[in-house]
């Protein structure tokens, strides 16, 4: 299995990411008919060129074709690793929606306005210390 550690969004620790059973069965079915295909065209154009098929020729072209997709696979599945990275990363990364600004002004606002009560700080106040601190 392929993995890659990688850091996710600007805030967060390092995660091992790799691709998921069904992600890695789906990556390698499409490298299966792709391969497959390929073979294909070669036998048509082997056939216009006067190649006779024989009996044979079905083993010749299974051993092939396994061979194809073992020294193919690890670039696929790099390629899929990468992408579903990248996708992962793009989800972290994206920007608060003006809804999501909306309130979280809202509530910055709202935590200003707050004072020191009996029962302790205002949420703001004990914010600004846990900053100080870390």
């Amino acid at each position: 299995m392929i993995t890659r550690t990688a850091k996710l969004s600007s805030y967060g620790n390092f995660e091992r990411i790799g691709l998921t059973k069904e992600e890695l069965n789906e990556v390698m079915d499409k490298l299966l008919e792709h391969n497959y295909r390929e073979l294909q065209r070669i036998g048509s154009f082997l056939k216009s060129k006067g190649y006779d098929e024989k009996e044979e020729a079905s083993a010749v072209t299974m051993q092939i074709l396994a061979e194809k997709q073992l020294t193919s696979s690890f670039t696929v599945i790099a390629n899929a690793l990468d992408e579903k990275l990248y996708n992962m990363r793009s989800k972290a990364r994206k920007p608060f929606t003006k809804e999501e600004q909306k309130d979280i002004k809202k509530k910055v606002e709202e935590g200003f306005k707050k004072k020191d009560t009996e029962e302790g700080k205002s949420i703001i106040e004990e914010a600004f210390e846990k900053t100080d601190e870390g």
